[in-house]
């Protein structure tokens, strides 16, 4: 069985990325466009968001099997019904914090996983500037991740399954992003407002 880590998805990807972002720079500027450092940053970093993404998600990942265990696709599609056992085990478990803290940090960590998605998709593309694009957008990202989770276990990858809690606590975490990316946008043009009609201050003689 063979095991590649986090750390060979950015050995990997990063050099890539960094060698054709200079080939399109230089394409650019062959055609004399202009180059803009507030889009290049965004595109940037959404790049590293996403490969983090993918490291939290799939990585380690485990290609074969080395006969120890026999692997098999699982599939929670009953919503809810984890999570409330979970709170059970909570409350008859030996060890009540410890659960807590899984069942606090699983929740939160899927809300928090794809919440950035909220905010970079709107502002890169005009299109995904509505919460029910967004909505539709953070479901089938969140769909395609889960699918490929699941699938992952016939190439020997270990422990991946396809959670449909997880699928709408993604989806819950874009409508979050968005919402804050809305509300940071209306708070920033009422303040440009607010400085316009803001009077001057009158000099004394």
């Amino acid at each position: 069985m063979i095991c590649y880590d986090k750390q060979f998805l950015f050995i990997i990807t990063i050099p890539l990325w960094i060698l054709y972002r200079v080939l399109n720079y230089v394409l650019k500027a062959r055609k004399k466009e202009e180059f803009q450092l507030k889009h290049e940053l965004l595109i940037n970093g959404f790049f590293l968001y996403s490969l983090a993404v993918i490291s939290v998600t799939f990585f380690p990942l485990f290609i074969g099997n080395d006969g120890s265990m026999q692997q098999s696709a699982g599939i929670n599609y009953i919503p809810v019904v984890n999570t409330l056992a979970d709170l059970k085990r909570i409350q008859s478990s030996d060890i009540p914090n410890f659960m807590l803290k899984f069942w606090i940090r699983n929740i939160g960590g899927n809300l928090v996983l794809l919440l950035p998605m909220g905010v970079f998709l709107p502002i890169l593309r005009d299109r995904f500037n509505s919460l029910k694009t967004m909505t539709i957008a953070g479901f089938l990202i969140s769909l395609a991740i889960e699918t490929l989770q699941m699938l992952s276990v016939f190439i020997g990858n270990r422990g991946r399954v396809f959670d449909i809690d997880d699928l709408i606590l993604n989806t819950i975490g874009v409508m979050i992003g968005y919402g804050c990316l809305c509300l940071f946008r209306k708070l920033w043009l009422r303040q440009r407002i607010d400085r316009r009609t803001e009077p001057p201050k009158s000099s004394r003689a």
